[in-house]
């Protein structure tokens, strides 16, 4: 399971870059938070560096369960229509 945690880590890194390469476009909102939370803990990828530090950090923002706290108020309201 930890293992699987650190890919979805990587993975969340890797997609908050991805939405930044098409900036000024605009996500939705549920994802534009997520976005915020994780520059918020891991800058974006200008220059080469060690990864380790951003999976890490990327690694507890979904272990504390931020990501779903960013995203559950619109998840829920999802499945109220």
């Amino acid at each position: 399971v930890t293992n699987v945690e650190k890919v979805l880590a990587i993975e969340l890194i890797a997609a908050a870059q991805g939405i930044e390469f098409l900036r000024p476009l605009k996500s939705t909102k549920p994802l534009e938070n997520v976005l915020e939370l994780v520059r918020g803990k891991v800058a974006p990828w200008d220059h080469d560096r060690h990864m380790s530090p951003d999976i890490e950090a990327a690694w507890k923002l979904l272990r504390s369960c931020d990501v779903w706290k960013a995203t559950e108020r619109f998840a829920v309201d999802d499945l109220k229509a």
